[in-house]
């Protein structure tokens, strides 16, 4: 039997979505990564699953898709507040090159401001985007892998 969720949990789902921007007080045009840095979701003093800190830092990656902008930021805050990670937020144009940045192989400027500024101070950091659409990137998987 095939599980459906019920019509009322589906419109609390839609609410709260809906919701979320305002929440974590970002509108569509608000830069992510400053809003990341600036606000906590967390009560503050909680105790997290690894004190990594600054020690292991994570860089995931946004684009302009607000699914992947809303899943993005719900791992971010995740993974700082509550298993305590180093995390940092990637805004790049577009969803075009991530398996070459997912590869770690940087093109520049294109690759984003969090990655360059994290290249050049010669920083170690694990790179992730959370919603990746592979249509189209076939060739540039097969050159990554091969």
């Amino acid at each position: 039997m095939l599980l459906s969720p019920s019509a009322p949990l589906m419109a609390r789902a839609a609410l709260f979505l809906a919701a979320l921007p305002v929440l974590f007080g970002f509108e569509p045009d608000a830069d992510l990564r400053e809003v990341f840095h600036n606000t906590r979701c967390l009560p503050a003093g909680r105790t997290k699953l690894y004190p990594f800190e600054s020690e292991r830092l994570w860089v995931l990656e946004a684009n302009m898709w607000a699914s992947q902008q809303l899943t993005t930021m719900i791992a971010a805050i995740l993974l700082r507040e509550h298993a305590g990670y180093g995390v940092d937020v990637n805004l790049v144009p577009s969803g075009s090159s991530v398996t070459s940045r997912v590869a770690k192989q940087w093109a520049g400027e294109a690759d984003g401001t969090a990655v360059a500024s994290l290249l050049q101070e010669g920083k170690h950091f694990g790179y992730a985007n959370l919603e990746v659409w592979p249509e189209g990137q076939r060739d540039e998987y097969v050159e990554l892998v091969s």
